[in-house]
Parts: structure tokens; C-alpha cells; sequence
């Protein structure tokens, strides 16, 4: 039998941290979402020194969602999604692709965003990096 959320036998533990994406380059860390988004709420976000400095990293073209299609972690201080914006092709197979690279330092993090598109006609849109704090104590 185990405990539900919120149950007394779950109160007081740790939570669990492994389905989350991280990059580490100490003292900072910074753990996302599977898909490299930071949404409020919940553990994830950019800590250094014991604070979350952004608790909200997320990244959307002209609203429609991004899908994740490779996630990969080269080294321990640096992460790479690749998406598909479905929503923004003329064609039946996805035509804009984002390159998302990111990389982290003791007191910095550097977002690289690419975004290209193999369709025939030329593809206007707006790229929007949300971006929030709520400078919580990591104990928090």
C-alpha cells in the first residue's frame, strides 16, 4: 500500500527529481520540464546560491505549442531540445523546426534559440521567451 499525495506517510520527503531535465555547474543548477520548459509551480526553475533565480523559462512561436523531438544533455552544464511548431506548417509534415541550446555557469544562463523553416514561402513569426521569478529559498 502506498501513500497518496498530501497523506500523512508522505509528509516531510524529499521530492522526486527524476523525470526532470538538469544542468548543473556549480553552485548554480537549473531543472526543467522533460521538454526544457521552466513552469510555475512545482521544483523546477534556475537556482544559484541557494535561491531560484527564474522560476518561469518558457518558450512559444505565436502561440502555438512546440513538440519536443530530441532532448539531450552533452555535458552536465548544457542541454539541447529540438522542436517541431506543428501548427505553423503549410504542409502536412512539420516545415519549422527550433533549435533550443542552453548553457549554464556559476552566475549565468545563456539561451539560444533557432528557429528555421524548410517550407517553400517565406514564415513569419513571433518567437516569446516568458521569463519570471519568484526568488524562493531553495528550502521553500
Amino acid at each position: 500500500m502506498t501513500a497518496a499525495a498530501g497523506d500523512p506517510g508522505t509528509r516531510g520527503l524529499q521530492p522526486l527529481l527524476h523525470d526532470l531535465a538538469s544542468c548543473v555547474a556549480a553552485p548554480a543548477f537549473l531543472l526543467a520540464s522533460p521538454d526544457g520548459q521552466i513552469r510555475p509551480g512545482g521544483l523546477t526553475g534556475w537556482y544559484a546560491d541557494d535561491v531560484r533565480v527564474l522560476d518561469v523559462l518558457e518558450l512559444s512561436l505565436d502561440g502555438t505549442d512546440l513538440e519536443l523531438v530530441r532532448a539531450a544533455s552533452p555535458t552536465a552544464d548544457r542541454q539541447e531540445f529540438s522542436y517541431v511548431a506543428r501548427g505553423l506548417s503549410r504542409a502536412d509534415d512539420p516545415t519549422v523546426v527550433v533549435e533550443r541550446r542552453r548553457e549554464l555557469t556559476a552566475d549565468r544562463l545563456v539561451e539560444e534559440i533557432t528557429v528555421s523553416s524548410a517550407d517553400q514561402d517565406p514564415v513569419d513569426v513571433t518567437v516569446r521567451l516568458e521569463l519570471g521569478s519568484d526568488l524562493a529559498a531553495m528550502a521553500v
